[in-house]
């Protein structure tokens, strides 16, 4: 794990302890470089990782804030927003789930891996009766996950999640 937040880095390490100091290396540095037929990270520090087949990088990015008004004031509570930290996260697709597991709607807005995750996840936990039913994407582009996907591989996704 390569990581410039001093939190993360903690949590890396306690996982670390879990699971065995010779499973994960915490390393407290920004990947500079990525070389897959090499299989190493580079950092800003000059140091290299190696991989054995798969590099997994998650970039920590925040998650964009829906501006004022967006959300009508009467009805905030009903609405959860991704991106606010591991336990709030963690309560919002516990909430999701719970919504589709008693039949009920679920719309996620955004064309992102983890909106797409989530409203598959979501179709999937529904009872058959409302297969079909349970989730809604709503998304700004063409296909989900936009510009990060192919054409064509972005409308095979679209057409897969409208047959859920």
């Amino acid at each position: 794990v390569l990581e410039s937040d001093a939190f993360a880095v903690r949590r890396c390490e306690a996982l670390s302890a879990e699971v065995g100091s010779d499973i994960i290396d915490c390393v407290r540095a920004r990947a500079e470089s990525l070389n897959p037929l090499l299989r190493q990270v580079r950092t800003t520090h000059g140091d290299e990782y190696s991989y054995a087949k798969k590099c997994l990088v998650a970039t920590g990015a925040a998650a964009a804030v829906p501006p004022p008004g967006f959300v009508d004031e009467l009805c905030v509570e009903s609405v959860r927003c991704l991106g606010h930290g591991e336990a709030a996260d963690a309560a919002a697709v516990r909430d999701a789930f719970s919504v589709a597991k008693r039949g009920g709607k679920v719309c996620v807005v955004g064309g992102s891996w983890q909106a797409v995750a989530l409203a598959a996840a979501v179709a999937r936990a529904a009872p058959a009766e409302t297969a079909g039913e349970s989730a809604s994407l709503v998304f700004p582009e063409a296909t989900p996950i936009g510009a990060r996907l192919p054409k064509d591989l972005g409308k095979n996704l679209r057409k897969r999640l409208e047959k859920r």
